[in-house]
């Protein structure tokens, strides 16, 4: 059973504009399309108090045509109708809307079509009809699709490494994904192949993201810095250096206050006691076994998350342990 919402105009021939809520249940007749309406037969028994009979069928004219009558129901399914008991229909009853368990026995395929069984309320057995629509067509209509629970939490997961801070670098190569600020640009070197960040392109002040070991000139002395902040090792699917997911709305930002402690910050990201940070195991770029990484258990500042990397043997803050490190952040709602 199913209420569906239709715009009625007439009511056994009568005037009647309404809002109807009907009840598939008692539809009495396959419904059939009139200039662009659809009419629908009612069986209005129950209303009217008397016992089940012809007399109580009540015929609709609605606004809806039957593409929209049959798409508000599962319970309801359309077809083109070849043959009504072994005869042609007539003109205006070739296109009509079936109840599903009206349908008596099963729906077998018959040529390109289908055939099957189905009881109407104004006769005493049910009526063959063959349609034109395959088995596969009809079942396409009466299955409810499966809609998959919607998941509220916001994630972030990302791959993080980390170095120590390099003040100056004049030449050489350097960690892809790490972060540099060119402190003095030399010229004739040239970082265009690596992700500019902010500031103008190959000038003092500009941040790049190192997409290669090595930018396309570096032999003129320009004076690199690297400040000691985590950086983003994972990719997308394009290949590019960016988190796997990140469902909060807005990016993260990661930072170096001092040797072994680091902070992800995003404005309006991470709610108090909503937001929950786990990490994979960590491995070290100097094969060390010690070395560990700690997350808060609860959030002390907002928007904020602070974690910190250190020597189990001597509980020091270290540095340069990261290293394709994983971060998972959860924002409940």
């Amino acid at each position: 059973m199913a209420l569906i919402e239709l715009t009625s105009e007439e009511r056994n021939g009568k005037a009647y504009a309404k809002t109807i809520l009907l009840n598939t249940d008692t539809i009495a007749v396959p419904i059939r399309e009139v200039g662009g309406k659809s009419y629908i037969g009612v069986n209005e028994s129950i209303v009217s108090g008397r016992p089940y009979g012809n007399l109580d069928i009540v015929y609709y004219l609605v606004t809806e045509d039957l593409a929209t009558v049959v798409a508000l129901s599962y319970d309801l399914f359309s077809a083109t109708v070849i043959t009504r008991d072994g005869r042609t229909p007539s003109t205006g009853y070739n296109d009509l809307i079936f109840r599903l368990d009206r349908v008596v026995g099963n729906i077998a395929a018959e040529g390109t079509g289908s055939k099957f069984m189905y009881h109407e309320d104004n006769g005493t057995v049910p009526i063959e009809f063959m349609v034109a629509e395959a088995p596969s067509a009809i079942i396409s209509q009466v299955t409810i699709p499966v809609i998959p629970p919607v998941d509220t939490v916001k994630r972030y997961k990302a791959l993080l490494s980390q170095l120590a801070p390099i003040a100056s670098q004049t030449s050489g190569t350097v960690a892809i994904g790490s972060i540099w600020t060119i402190t003095t640009f030399e010229t004739g070197d040239n970082f265009s192949n690596w992700e500019l960040i902010s500031g103008s392109a190959n000038t003092s002040g500009a941040v790049y993201r190192a997409t290669t070991t090595a930018p396309t000139v570096w032999t003129n002395g320009s004076d690199l810095a690297y400040d000691g902040s985590p950086f983003i090792v994972s990719t997308d699917s394009n290949g590019d250096l960016n988190p796997n997911s990140n469902t909060l709305g807005g990016e993260v930002e990661f930072s170096f206050p001092s040797a072994g402690l680091f902070e992800a910050t995003g404005t309006g990201l991470f709610p108090l006691a909503k937001t929950h940070v786990y990490f994979g195991d960590i491995i070290s770029q100097d094969n060390s076994d010690s070395s560990v990484i700690q997350g808060p258990n609860a959030l002390r500042t907002v928007n904020t998350i602070p974690f910190m990397t250190s020597d189990s043997s001597t509980t020091a803050f270290v540095s340069g342990v990261l290293d394709h490190t994983p971060i998972t952040i959860e924002v409940y709602p």
